[in-house]
């Protein structure tokens, strides 16, 4: 990679990464409020509505936005063409989306209070998945700061308004209210910055190019229909198994972990547009980005891994109240399945832009099987550790489909060569979070963090070519 497409991801990924931390921080405030002043049952109410929609969520897309994102970054003049295109495509799909969500919790005998969260959170997620329609250009120009800009007014709007009318006593439904007001409010944003900065849509209906989309992006649809089931079935699961209170339980584990996902999700964001068109102009490039994400990443993710792992008791109380006790074994289970996901979405990010996006539909619908066989049988005995093992496993198994599908047409990555040096440093680290794990958890955290990039310092995990590379980054030009 050129020191200049360096700085662009790297730039892309600082406003996606800030843009995510503050986002997820703002989540996980507002989780935090909505588990301690509805407790584990009403948290659970909640987790199931957001869960249930979640997985209608591809009819408001069908991987339209990816393939999008794809073609317009390889060639900017079918910007307008696109975008006047994809409105009315989306505005249809996301009528029948919130359509199928009412039709199939009608069917389901919930209690009302649950029904109508799912019909307010149905809705928000309905407009939000119609406002990708415009975010698709930020990607696509590399322009991520427009992306996180939106992000954070969304954001801030729900956090306001959800802990708002928890403190004035509200409950549910009022809660859930708040995000429906937050997708308005990123609708309004993303078509203002598109008529200020992008080219304007040309508003069509080209039902051969419509045909064209709809058939190219059929991979991503299969692939985003079973990617939903993956990841949040095991929560619709337990809350038909095991009730309200275990589904509070497992999704304050969960939601932790979700609030990760922002360091694969950033960085990876930011090289997909680069690695598209590495594709078409230099393979050698396109193998030297793969390999360094995943070296990086695994740099990242390893020491976190470890440290909550260690942690988790203190993490579960400090955030939560002793209500959410049986969600600490969860964590420590779940936190690995967030290292291999980190992993595969490396894997997910080069095949889409290498255009093998079949192989990513197919790996998506075993993870779906998998993991659906897999509650089956373990949530009756084992409950919600049973679905944190069953996430565990089933992400260990894409892995090893992932790995080898890229392998094949990119190269095979040196796992022993990449891994072994940060691991040793993990280690050692985690040996001192063990015996400092009585202190301050913050302090630890800090302690830890030194530590363990200390020792990849000094055991050179990071290359000369690595450390001037980040320099370059951050060289002021004169």
């Amino acid at each position: 990679m050129t020191l200049s497409t360096v700085r662009r991801i790297a730039k892309n990924t600082l406003v996606l990464t800030l843009a995510d931390i503050i986002t997820r921080v703002l989540s996980l405030m507002l989780v935090v409020y909505i588990a301690r002043y509805l407790g584990d049952v009403g948290f659970g109410r909640y987790s199931f509505a957001f869960a249930f929609c979640s997985l209608f969520l591809i009819m408001g897309d069908l991987g339209l936005g990816t393939l999008a994102v794809r073609d317009v970054a390889r060639d900017k003049s079918k910007a307008s063409k696109y975008l006047g295109n994809l409105i009315p495509i989306k505005l249809i799909l996301s009528i029948l989306m919130f359509g199928l969500i009412f039709i199939m919790i009608n069917i389901m005998s919930y209690p009302p209070i649950t029904t109508l969260a799912v019909y307010v959170i149905g809705l928000s997620l309905t407009l939000g998945a119609f406002s990708n329609s415009f975010k698709f250009l930020f990607n696509a120009f590399e322009k991520m700061e427009y992306n996180a800009f939106v992000r954070i007014i969304e954001k801030v709007v729900v956090v306001s308004l959800g802990i708002s009318v928890l403190l004035a006593g509200y409950g549910l439904i009022e809660v859930v209210s708040a995000f429906l007001v937050g997708s308005v409010f990123s609708v309004f944003c993303c078509i203002l910055i598109i008529y200020k900065k992008f080219p304007r849509p040309k508003f069509e209906i080209d039902i051969d190019f419509w045909k064209s989309l709809l058939k190219q992006s059929i991979p991503f649809w299969i692939y985003g229909i079973f990617a939903p089931i993956y990841f949040y079935i095991d929560v619709v699961m337990l809350s038909m198994m095991k009730g309200d209170a275990v589904t509070g339980w497992y999704n304050a584990s969960y939601s932790l972990i979700a609030a990760l996902v922002f360091i694969p999700a950033a960085f990876m964001t930011s090289v997909f547009p680069v690695v598209s068109v590495f594709f078409k102009t230099s393979k050698t490039a396109l193998y030297t980005a793969y390999e360094k994400s995943f070296k990086y990443l695994f740099i990242l993710v390893l020491p976190i891994t470890i440290g909550t792992t260690l942690l988790a008791d203190k993490i579960i109380w400090g955030i939560y109240t002793i209500e959410f006790s049986n969600s600490i074994l969860a964590l420590q289970i779940l936190i690995w399945a967030f290292l291999i996901l980190s992993f595969n979405a490396v894997f997910k990010t080069v095949l889409g832009a290498i255009e093998k996006q079949i192989v990513m539909a197919k790996v998506a619908t075993i993870g779906a099987g998998v993991n659906i066989a897999l509650n089956i049988i373990l949530i009756p005995y084992l409950s919600l550790i049973g679905a944190s093992i069953a996430t565990v496993v089933t992400e260990g198994i894409m892995f090893l489909f992932y790995f080898n599908s890229v392998s094949i047409p990119v190269g095979t990555l040196p796992l022993y060569r990449i891994c072994k040096k940060p691991i040793v440093a993990a280690l050692l680290m985690g040996g001192c979070v063990y015996m400092l794990r009585d202190f301050n958890v913050i302090l630890v955290v800090i302690l830890a963090a030194m530590v363990y990039f200390s020792i990849i310092y000094l055991v050179g995990s990071l290359s000369k070519e690595d450390i001037n590379m980040f320099k370059g980054i951050f060289k002021v030009k004169p």
